[in-house]
């Protein structure tokens, strides 16, 4: 019987955000009011500064993580609408 590898089993997560419900529930919320949007790798952060996901407008967002205990790639990240 063949033993499979830590890297064969490792099951990669797959999430799909609905990034326009997101910025429609932000857009319910007052000004400076953080929202958690989801626990997800730290360069989603990037992305969504960099207006690479196109229902987010990033003038219009502040954008930040924070670290989850244990992962140094994995965060919080949070949005808030900016007055």
């Amino acid at each position: 019987m063949e033993q499979d590898s830590a890297s064969d089993r490792r099951q990669h997560r797959h999430r799909v955000i609905d990034w326009d419900a997101v910025a429609g529930l932000l857009a319910g919320t007052e000004p400076g009011t953080p929202v958690l949007v989801a626990e997800l790798d730290q360069s989603v952060r990037t992305h969504l500064r960099k207006g690479r996901y196109p229902a987010i407008d990033p003038a219009l967002y502040d954008i930040w993580t924070e670290q989850i205990d244990g992962s140094r790639t994995r965060a919080r990240i949070f949005m808030s609408r900016r007055p």
